[in-house]
C-alpha cells in the first residue's frame, strides 16, 4: 500500500521494487499500464547506481540505491522525459549541440546519437570526469563541458566560441538542476534510499503495534528481513481490515511518524487529491459507549471547525477532522521546520531582538484565534514551529479543550506545569488572558534560558506559579531592557484582570527594538544521537515536568494545606 501510494504521488516513477543483490525480488508496485516496457529493466543484478536504456523510443532510469546492511535493493525505474527536456539546448542556439554521456562514451540522452561529429580533444578531457571547463580547437568549434557527481557521467556542449564562456557557466548550474534534479528529484529513494523507503515502514508498523497495546518489534535481524516482517504485518491488517487507518488515515496517506504522546501520535501523511503534504494527528478517544464516542467526535469537529476559520500566517492552518476506529485526527498544514522546544533545547536562550519578534508573532497568532473565541489552552515552546523559511506558527488550537473534555473528574484543567495561569490553577477557569500568560512563560524562557516557575515536583511548580514572582529577566542577563522587563511581568501579572493581554499586549511588543527571526545556522538533519529509542522517550516523560497532562486544581484552602502552613 505503501508503495503504491509513492507511484500515486508521483507519476515519473513507473515501478519500485524490492529485491536482492541478485536481483530476486521481494516486492513490486509499478504502473500496470507500462508493466510490458519497463519489464526488462526491473530484471537482473545491481552493478551500476544509474543505467539508462531507451524502451520503446523513450528513455528509462534504472537507479539501485542499497539498504544500509548491503542486502538488498530499492530498485525504481524513473521516466528520463524530464531528463531528456532539459538537454534541450535552448540557450545556445541552433548551432549547439548538448549531450550527456557515459564515461565510455555512450550518450545516454541529447542532441546526438553519438559523440563523433565532436572534437576529440574535447571528448577526451570531458569523459576523465574530473574537469568542468571550456574547450576548443578553432574559433568555431568550442566546447564546455561539466561531470556529474555520484554517477560517471559527463554533460558536453559544442557551440561557437563566443558563447562558450557563457555556457560553462550554464553548464555548471544545469548539471546541478537539470541532472541531479533528475537523479535525485525525480528519484524517490536516492542517497537515502534506505531511510527513506525502510525506516518509514518499520516505524510505520512500530507505531501500529504501540496503537494496538502491542509490544514494539524487535531489532534483531537484518533490514530486509524486518522489512519483510513489517510488510506482512501491514499486509495481514490489511486483509483483516485492522487498523486500516493507521495505515492510511482517511484519503490520507501517512509516510512517517513525527512525534508520538500520550494523547495521540503525530504523522507526516500526503493528501493525494489535493497533492500537497499533512500533518496527521491522532487523538485517542477512550473508552466510552456509543453515544459518548458520537459526543467526543463532535466536540472535536466543533472545535476543528472553528480552527478552520482561523486564517494567520501565525496559526497553521486546520484542513480537516475526521474519526477512524477508537480515535480521531486532524489533517492540518505541515510546518517544516522545528518547534522552539527544540530549538531551545540547542541554544538554552534567544537574543532579545529576535526573542521580541518572536513573541510578537505568536501574539498575534493569539489574537486571530481569540477573535474567533478560540483560546489554545496550552501554550509553550513545544507547541510554536519555527519553518525553515522564517516562519513562526502556534499549533493545537482548540485540542487542550477537547482533551480536558476527556477528563473523569471535574476538578482539572488540561495544561502544562509551569505554563498554566494561577486562575486555572486554583479551579477558577481559563480564558483568553491565561493564552499570554503562557506567552509571557515562554518569552520569560526564552530572554533567560530558564523556567519562570519551576520545582522537582507537578505540585511544586503548581505552587510556585501561584505565589512565586520569578527574578526579573535583566537579573539574569544584563543586557535586557528595562522596558523588556516591564512587557514580561506585565504578561506574568497573576491577576487575569490585570494581565497584560490582547491588542494591548501586541502593541507594547511593537514598541519594543526587535530584529527579524531566522532559523539559519541551524542543522536541518539532527545527528543520530539526538533520536530517542521507545524505552529512553518513555523513561523520559515520567520524569519531564514539561507535559501537557490533566493537573488537579487548587480549591480555595487547598493552598495552605499543599503549602504545609
Amino acid at each position: 500500500e505503501l508503495l503504491a501510494g509513492m507511484l500515486q504521488a508521483r507519476p515519473e516513477v513507473a515501478a519500485i521494487a524490492l529485491t536482492n543483490l541478485e536481483g530476486d525480488e521481494y516486492l513490486r508496485a509499478q504502473r500496470k499500464e507500462l508493466a510490458a516496457t519497463i519489464a526488462p529493466l526491473l530484471t537482473g543484478p545491481s552493478d551500476e547506481r544509474v543505467s539508462p536504456e531507451r524502451l520503446g523510443g523513450e528513455l528509462w532510469l534504472r537507479i539501485d540505491e542499497p539498504f544500509a546492511d548491503g542486502r538488498g535493493v530499492v530498485r525504481q525505474v524513473v521516466s528520463g522525459a524530464a531528463l531528456e527536456d532539459a538537454l534541450v539546448p535552448k540557450e545556445t542556439g541552433q548551432d549547439a549541440e548538448l549531450v550527456l554521456a557515459e564515461a565510455r562514451g555512450q550518450v545516454v540522452a541529447g542532441s546526438l546519437d553519438n559523440l563523433d561529429s565532436l572534437p576529440p580533444s574535447l571528448v577526451a578531457t570531458a569523459l576523465t570526469g574530473r574537469l568542468s571547463g571550456v574547450a576548443g580547437e578553432s574559433d568555431r568549434v568550442v566546447g564546455a563541458f561539466s561531470p556529474v557527481s555520484s554517477v560517471h557521467w559527463v554533460v558536453i556542449s559544442s557551440q561557437p566560441r563566443a558563447a562558450a564562456e557563457e555556457i560553462a557557466v550554464l553548464l555548471r548550474r544545469r548539471t546541478r538542476l537539470a541532472l541531479g534534479g533528475a537523479l535525485l528529484a525525480v528519484g524517490l529513494i536516492s542517497l537515502v534510499g534506505w531511510s527513506s523507503v525502510v525506516r518509514p515502514i518499520r516505524r510505520l508498523v512500530d507505531a501500529q503495534r504501540s496503537l494496538a497495546g502491542l509490544a514494539p518489534a524487535p531489532a534483531a535481524g537484518s533490514e530486509i528481513h524486518q522489512l519483510q516482517e513489517a510488510l506482512e504485518v501491514l499486509e495481514r491488517r490489511v486483509r483483516e481490515r485492522e487498523a486500516l487507518g493507521k495505515v492510511f488515515l482517511g484519503r490520507y496517506q501517512v509516510l512517517e511518524v513525527l512525534g508520538e504522546g500520550g494523547m495521540g501520535t503525530v504523522f507526516h501523511g500526503w493528501d493525494p487529491k489535493l497533492q500537497r503534504p499533512v500533518a496527521l494527528k491522532t487523538l485517542r478517544l477512550g473508552p466510552s459507549d456509543e453515544s459518548e464516542r458520537r459526543r467526543r467526535v463532535s466536540d472535536l469537529l466543533h472545535e476543528a471547525v472553528a480552527t478552520a476559520r482561523i486564517r494567520h500566517p501565525n496559526v497553521v492552518a486546520v484542513y480537516d477532522v475526521m474519526e477512524q476506529g477508537d480515535a480521531a485526527f486532524i489533517a492540518m498544514e505541515l510546518v517544516e521546520g522545528i518547534t522552539l522546544e527544540a530549538y531551545l533545547g540547542r541554544y538554552r536562550r534567544i537574543r532579545p531582538g529576535r526573542a521580541v519578534s518572536l513573541s510578537l508573532a505568536i501574539a498575534r497568532g493569539l489574537g486571530a484565534a481569540h477573535a474567533q473565541r478560540l483560546v489554545h489552552h496550552d501554550v509553550k515552546p513545544g507547541n510554536v514551529l519555527l519553518g525553515w523559511e522564517g516562519e513562526i506558527k502556534v499549533v493545537d488550537f482548540g485540542i487542550a479543550r477537547f482533551l480536558s473534555s476527556l477528563a473523569d473528574e471535574r476538578e482539572k484543567v488540561f495544561g502544562t506545569p509551569g505554563y498554566l495561569p494561577p486562575e486555572a490553577l486554583r479551579g477558577q477557569g481559563y480564558t483568553e488572558t491565561g493564552d499570554y500568560f503562557g506567552l509571557g512563560v515562554l518569552l520569560y524562557q526564552c530572554l533567560t534560558g530558564l523556567r519562570a516557575f519551576v520545582g522537582t515536583t507537578v505540585r511544586d511548580v503548581v505552587l510556585s506559579t501561584i505565589t512565586d514572582d520569578p527574578p526579573a529577566p535583566s537579573e539574569v542577563v544584563p543586557d535586557i531592557s528595562a522596558d523588556l522587563d516591564r512587557v514580561v511581568s506585565a504578561l506574568l501579572e497573576k491577576d487575569p484582570r490585570k494581565r497584560l493581554s490582547g491588542a494591548a499586549a501586541v502593541a507594547a511588543l511593537e514598541q519594543l527594538p526587535a530584529e527579524p527571526w531566522t532559523l539559519e545556522g541551524f542543522e536541518r538533519i539532527m545527528p543520530a544521537s539526538a533520536v530517542e529509542t521507545p524505552r529512553e522517550r518513555t523513561a523520559r516523560d515520567e520524569e519531564d515536568l514539561d507535559r501537557s497532562r490533566l493537573c488537579a486544581t487548587l480549591p480555595a484552602g487547598t493552598l495552605s494545606t499543599l503549602d504545609g502552613r
